[in-house]
């Protein structure tokens, strides 16, 4: 790649008297350019096409600067209720003490994954949720990108194991003969 300029030199009668110019050879940033692009459009690709709800936000106040569409999905807000917003003001967290252990937590280790709490949806009810996150550098700002996942129905099912678990103990106990168990081998 080459980037030219010239100007043309003329007499004090306004006749053409030289060309004066510089050729400069700029493949090197033309290369760092296209590869920019393309880790760009690569990053934008794999944040729109998450299975997971994922989000851009500065730490200090959680003014969201970009939310892909399964906030939607998971969480009943739509991608424009939230950009451009605090998650304060989208009532996300149950309770500003709720983000701020979380992002505590964040700030001293840089990456928090899979930290477990409570959010609420748009119409109210709550959500158990994961959210994995890492501080990243958008345009020489600290920001958040968090990958959240909906992992209420995982959390009732673990709930409804634990309760017949200790259901089938209580049984068990109760039961004044021995009790033998056996495999499908023996």
């Amino acid at each position: 790649w080459l980037r030219q300029t010239a100007e043309i030199e003329r007499t004090p009668e306004g006749h053409a008297h030289r060309v004066v110019g510089i050729v400069l050879d700029i493949t090197e940033r033309k290369l760092v350019e296209d590869s920019l692009r393309r880790s760009e459009e690569l990053f934008s690709t794999a944040f729109r096409s998450s299975p997971l709800a994922a989000s851009i936000s500065r730490p200090h106040d959680g003014y969201v600067i970009d939310a892909n569409t399964n906030y939607e999905r998971y969480f009943g807000w739509k991608r424009d209720e939230l950009v451009g917003k605090t998650t304060a003001a989208s009532g996300l967290w149950l309770s500003p003490d709720h983000r701020a252990a979380w992002l505590a937590k964040l700030l001293s280790e840089g990456r928090v994954i899979e930290w477990v709490t409570t959010w609420r949806h748009k119409q109210g009810h709550l959500l158990d949720v994961s959210i994995s996150a890492e501080l990243v550098d958008v345009q020489d700002e600290t920001c958040i990108l968090a990958y959240i996942a909906d992992i209420s129905a995982r959390r009732k099912a673990e709930r409804e194991l634990q309760d017949s678990a200790a259901l089938l103990r209580t049984v068990i106990d109760e039961i004044p003969d021995p009790i033998i168990l056996k495999d499908e081998n023996a």
